[in-house]
């Protein structure tokens, strides 16, 4: 379960992963959507719902439930210094999807990156969040500008601008610059929604008092 995929786990982990599966049914989620470090616990979801259905004892907790359906997707890794996924529990290391331009810019300033280096959160931020965004209905990509001090570069794929971020052609700087314009234009009508929104704006309350 978890980040390893250990199959030895502490009392702990046994604990946390059945109350995560508790929580999928409680709240009738009919889709988990998390990391693929979090596979196995949305399995066992499914694979407790085919056990209960059987279950006379067991089968009144998912009365009026459909077996869940999973949707696994990349973890992006934190923008602090010390490489691991990002975590709620570090604001610093995180985007939130509620994010305002200026918080977005402070978090991306500070984060962690070495020049050419092959593994940092906002290469990957990029290369899951902004290139995989960026396609046609086809699946032709959409091309991607970044202002560099040689002027404009212009890339159709992550791998395009891999090659000359490795040869440091481009530097910490710049793409801290773009990625911070690139995630703005992304989040926006996201933001835009829970502004206009009044059920979305109270529900995103709620989610911000959990945070405290």
């Amino acid at each position: 379960m978890g980040r390893q995929g250990s199959d030895v786990l502490t009392i702990s982990q046994a604990i946390y992963s059945s109350m995560q599966v508790a929580d999928a049914f409680f709240l009738g989620a009919d889709v988990l959507q998390m990391g693929t470090d979090q596979i196995k616990v949305n399995e066992l979801a499914r694979a407790y719902f085919e056990k209960a259905k059987d279950s006379k004892e067991m089968s009144e907790f998912i009365w009026g439930r459909r077996k869940p359906i999973i949707i696994s997707h990349n973890v992006v890794g934190s923008l602090s210094q010390q490489y691991d996924k990002m975590s709620k529990s570090n604001p610093e290391s995180c985007l939130y999807i509620d994010d305002s331009p200026e918080e977005v810019k402070k978090k991306i300033d500070n984060a962690y990156c070495q020049e050419g280096e092959e593994k940092n959160g906002l290469l990957e931020i990029l290369k899951f969040l902004i290139f995989s965004n960026h396609e046609n209905l086809n699946g032709t990509p959409i091309p991607i500008n970044f202002e560099t001090k040689n002027g404009l570069l212009t890339f159709n794929t992550y791998k395009d601008f891999e090659d000359l971020w490795r040869k440091k052609e481009i530097s910490v700087t710049e793409l801290k610059q773009n990625v911070t314009i690139l995630v703005n234009k992304l989040i926006q009508p996201i933001r835009e929604h829970f502004e206009h929104d009044f059920y979305a704006r109270d529900l995103l309350a709620q989610v911000k008092n959990f945070r405290h």
